[in-house]
């Protein structure tokens, strides 16, 4: 599990938790972060910064994931680098073309995941607003990729659409 610590203030709209739990309800979404668990402390007065009266902590569990898509090790050079030995005591050559093809399929899983977490997104009237690299958790950093997911929807959105608008409408993936 990983836990998130935002500083929570009660008078601003905390977006991420409700639609977390949206997500959670929906039990279809694989490509999103799974919500484990909330909760909320209050700071803790042993600690050597001031208390400020009325705000917290809230702790945001849920699944782990020890990669990002910037921790990708799926270089044909990572290859060579670190497989050489490996792949030259296998065969008198080392197979570039090999290590090639699974970078262009590493990316390919990756972005596959993504698109699907959009789409699952997009599919519950929710926005993301905030894609990054640090924001596409991945569970492993080599070929093959096992698990993609989107994460920190701290600036996410439910928009309200409105089917005569072609703004708010999603496009087919």
């Amino acid at each position: 599990m990983a836990i998130k610590k935002i500083f929570y203030d009660r008078n601003y709209v905390q977006r991420e938790v409700p639609i977390l739990l949206e997500i959670l309800r929906m039990n279809k979404c694989s490509n999103i972060i799974r919500l484990v668990d909330k909760y909320l402390k209050s700071p803790d007065e042993k600690k050597p910064w001031p208390k400020v009266q009325g705000k917290e902590y809230l702790y945001i569990v849920t699944d782990y994931m020890p990669y990002t898509i910037c921790d990708l090790n799926i270089s044909p050079q990572y290859y060579t680098k670190y497989d050489i030995n490996a792949m030259a005591s296998q065969k008198n050559q080392v197979d570039l073309g090999l290590a090639k093809k699974q970078c262009l399929e590493s990316i390919k899983q990756v972005m596959h995941g993504v698109f699907m977490g959009l789409r699952d997104l997009h599919g519950l009237g929710i926005t993301h607003r905030d894609i990054k690299l640090s924001n596409i958790l991945i569970s492993n950093n080599k070929y093959p990729i096992q698990k993609v997911k989107i994460c920190d929807l701290g600036s996410s959105k439910k928009l309200k659409s409105d089917p005569n608008d072609e703004s708010t409408q999603s496009l087919n993936y």
